[in-house]
């Protein structure tokens, strides 16, 4: 017996079973409803008709029982041959329609006043042809009597005419309550609609998170979805690629690390020889050798500092954090920092404006918070002009906690927004400084706070010159 449930179905398929399960108790109801209403309106139509021959037969009864009794009364009076002939034609039309209108089967009381309408007719004719002895009022009496039976015959039809149409207005209000009944299908239909949508809408919105999380670089996380086949089929070659991915980023986070730790032996080795050169010990230089020491000494120190950034960095990207969320207080990390940068920030005579509205710790590690705020900062510090202000703001946004460092410098490029936190990218606007950066800081800072669900933007101020770094960090945060 073949596989039909849903995981076995593809998308399409599952798309046109669930067309065609809302399509078909509206298609078997509307062609219900279109043939019990066909089958009331050619009842009605019937008896419209029934109604109009009626009359006319009736009219024409009266008329031609009119005839007969003028051309038979004109008759008794003159006895002019012509008028018995005239009555006789009128008669033969007269039983000629009632021939038509009430021949065939009928009701035994329908029946027995044709009968006796005929009996009635044939006594009128036998008079009217050889009862010679037939007076006025003998005739006329007769005729009253025809008349009476048209009357009769007129009623009677008109009874079974007003049955007809009492049984199309039931059929009417039959079918008008199996229409009202047959409303009912649209909620059942609307329900069976909702619940294919969420059937098929279900995988969707489980890949979707999963999809998210790949986007801000946790592979840590198998994709895996239920649901229909193409759907799985998506979510089985995502996987592949995130353990792909994965590991890539591991062999690169081993090669870095063992690369970084290779590099770091000779590199200590030269840096010592170095400064035994350039502090003289293995013997005085001149003044052109000290310049040349002093630049191996810089570079040294550079690369030994690159070396470590690049080592923080992969140990930030391979660690897990714990399920449980950590705290910090923001404002004892911020003094901290400001303290370790008292001396650059005196040597330009910097402002610093601190305000902190939240009053409560942030849900991050102490360490990693003392990294994203020391490399905000240090970037503000470094842009910022001699006798500057930086503004630190830390306030309460909905569901997140907004931090903006603000400065006076000459801001950032329109292109540079997003490349800054690109590794080891620069602008092109860096500031003469004899510390040159390692172009990591804000690419840590971003990997950090990824990890938080956090996100971090670079722009330039709206109202002054300057540039903004702001932190938008959940309040409910989920560590990755």
């Amino acid at each position: 017996m073949p596989d039909i449930s849903i995981s076995s179905m593809s998308l399409r398929t599952l798309i046109l079973w669930s067309f065609s399960a809302v399509t078909l108790p509206l298609a078997l109801v509307l062609a219900s409803s279109m043939m019990s209403v066909g089958d009331v309106s050619s009842k009605g139509v019937s008896a419209v008709k029934q109604v109009a021959d009626v009359v006319f037969t009736s009219q024409q009864l009266s008329a031609l029982l009119n005839n007969m009794e003028r051309t038979a009364s004109q008759f008794q009076v003159l006895s002019d041959a012509s008028l018995k002939q005239q009555y006789l034609a009128y008669r033969t039309e007269f039983l000629s329609t009632v021939e038509n209108a009430y021949g065939g089967a009928h009701s035994l009381h329908l029946d027995e006043v044709l009968n006796q309408l005929s009996a009635a007719e044939q006594r009128v004719y036998v008079r009217v042809v050889g009862d010679e002895t037939l007076t006025l009022a003998a005739l006329q009496s007769g005729f009253g009597e025809l008349h009476g039976y048209a009357q009769t015959l007129f009623r009677m039809n008109n009874d079974i005419i007003s049955a007809e149409i009492n049984a199309i207005e039931q059929s009417a209000s039959e079918v008008s309550d199996k229409l009202l009944r047959s409303t009912l299908i649209f909620p059942f239909t609307l329900l069976l609609a909702i619940c294919f949508v969420r059937i098929i809408n279900r995988p969707l919105k489980q890949l979707m998170p999963q999809l998210k999380q790949l986007e801000i670089g946790d592979l840590s996380h198998p994709v895996k979805v239920t649901g229909a086949k193409d759907i799985r089929d998506i979510a089985v070659t995502i996987e592949s690629m995130r353990a792909q991915l994965l590991r890539l980023e591991e062999q690169k986070t081993l090669t870095l690390q063992h690369l970084s730790h290779e590099l770091k032996t000779p590199l200590a080795a030269i840096r010592e020889g170095t400064e035994l050169l350039y502090d003289g010990t293995s013997g005085q230089l001149n003044e052109a050798q000290h310049h040349i020491a002093g630049i191996l000494r810089s570079s040294t120190g550079r690369l030994q500092k690159l070396i470590e950034a690049l080592l923080d960095l992969n140990i930030i990207i391979a660690a897990k954090l714990p399920e449980q969320t950590q705290y910090c207080d923001i404002e004892q990390v911020v003094s901290g920092i400001l303290n370790d940068r008292s001396l650059e920030i005196r040597a330009k005579s910097l402002t610093i404006a601190f305000s902190n509205r939240t009053k409560s710790p942030l849900p991050m590690y102490e360490d990693h918070c003392r990294i994203v705020m020391d490399n905000l900062l240090s970037n503000a510090i470094k842009f910022s002009p001699e006798q500057g202000t930086i503004t630190l703001s830390v306030d309460n946004k909905g569901e997140q906690t907004q931090i903006v460092v603000e400065d006076q410098g000459p801001g950032i490029p329109v292109d540079d927004t997003e490349q800054v936190f690109e590794l080891f990218y620069q602008a092109n606007n860096q500031p003469d400084s004899k510390v040159k950066g390692s172009g990591m800081g804000l690419t840590l800072t971003r990997e950090i706070l990824n990890k938080y669900g956090a996100k971090v933007c670079m722009s330039n101020r709206a109202a002054q010159p300057g540039c903004q770094a702001i932190v938008q960090l959940p309040v409910n945060t989920e560590t990755n």
